[in-house]
């Protein structure tokens, strides 16, 4: 794994000189590909390749920050500082954490089908707006099939939910005899 990393590392912020040397060499053959009509050689595909490649050892050579302590950063983030030092928000956040409440459970499981059929609504929506010139089939079926799939997921957690009820009170009545 630390090798992985370190490859991974190096292929990402290569020296200054790679960087500097694959830029203008990127540009010069997308320049060419372009202009030449080899679109769909295997010549273009390396030059996409070595571009995008180009494009992200720049963007990560410009992005790249000195890094203070970790902590400190945290705390710099508005929404992180709050989430930090929020007695309320660590209560919300431990209760979902430490304590198998079935209330919090079935709470979560409530926000889980409300997102799947908000997510259905977008969907219906979007194919309405974008689909211009498709198969009024096509979004009756792609409609049908997210919400048959956000049915069985619903349906599924609703299953789990009953049979881990029954678990906890059949353990409930074994520990109390």
């Amino acid at each position: 794994m630390e090798r992985f990393k370190k490859i991974s590392l190096r292929l990402l912020f290569p020296p200054l000189g790679a960087v500097l040397i694959s830029v203008p060499l990127a540009a010069v053959l997308l320049f060419y590909v372009f202009f030449s009509d080899h679109k769909n050689t295997p010549v273009a595909y390396v030059t996409y390749v070595l571009s995008a490649y180009a494009l992200t050892i720049l963007c990560a050579r410009l992005v790249r920050m000195p890094k203070p302590d970790f902590r400190t950063r945290l705390h710099q983030n508005p929404l992180a500082h709050h989430y930090l030092t929020d007695i309320h928000v660590q209560m919300r956040v431990s209760l979902y954490r430490q304590y198998q409440s079935p209330v919090m459970s079935a709470a979560k499981a409530i926000k889980l089908a409300a997102a799947l059929v908000s997510m259905l609504s977008l969907e219906t929506a979007m194919l309405e707006q974008f689909g211009n010139g498709q198969d009024p089939g096509f979004r009756q079926l792609m409609t049908g099939l997210t919400g048959g799939c956000a049915c069985l997921i619903v349906l599924g957690m609703g299953i789990y939910m009953i049979v881990r009820a029954g678990r906890r009170l059949n353990e409930m009545e074994k520990s109390s005899q």
